[in-house]
């Protein structure tokens, strides 16, 4: 088992990078050697990141399957960004900090089905985007406080979806 984490909480600016590698659980085998990591940027440093996410372009790769053009589950997915303590004991916290915690989903919901996907209206010129935004929903079916950890269930909420089914 390897673990990364990328911790700017302290230090020089720089972003470093935790490792660590164990082979079983508890059978009291050496650890591994440690991969070479990549260089972070700084905690500040937004170029990179920046550079990074805007030249993706596609997944399309001859040894991973197609995106399909259709889709038959339409969700609402929440991204959530927070403050959390850090764990005592935690080899990465010095002290009272606070880490960077993101939350995916809480609980998704479907949409009523959009007419142009808006990656499609956007790179193909398909559609309006203006159109497709309109018909995006402007809060979910019930009420839900999405920035109380409180209301955070720990662990995965998971769904079942049909085998073929193809999800936006």
């Amino acid at each position: 088992m390897v673990q990364y984490t990328s911790n700017h909480s302290h230090g020089n600016g720089n972003g470093t990078a935790a490792q660590r590698s164990r082979h079983g659980a508890n059978d009291g085998t050496p650890f591994g050697d440690a991969p070479v990591l990549p260089e972070m940027p700084g905690m500040h440093n937004t170029v990179v990141p920046f550079n990074f996410h805007g030249n993706l372009t596609s997944l399309r790769h001859p040894r991973r399957p197609m995106v399909p053009l259709r889709a038959d589950e339409h969700l609402f997915i929440a991204l959530g960004l927070d403050m959390a303590s850090c764990p005592r004991g935690e080899p990465a916290c010095q002290g009272d900090e606070k880490t960077i915690v993101a939350t995916m989903n809480n609980v998704s919901f479907h949409l009523s089905p959009i007419t142009t996907p808006l990656l499609e209206a956007h790179y193909d010129h398909t559609g309006h985007m203006d159109d497709a935004l309109l018909e995006l929903p402007y809060r979910p079916p019930r009420a839900f406080n999405f920035t109380d950890s409180a209301l955070i269930p720990e662990g995965p909420k998971e769904a079942l979806l049909e085998a073929t089914s193809r999800q936006q």
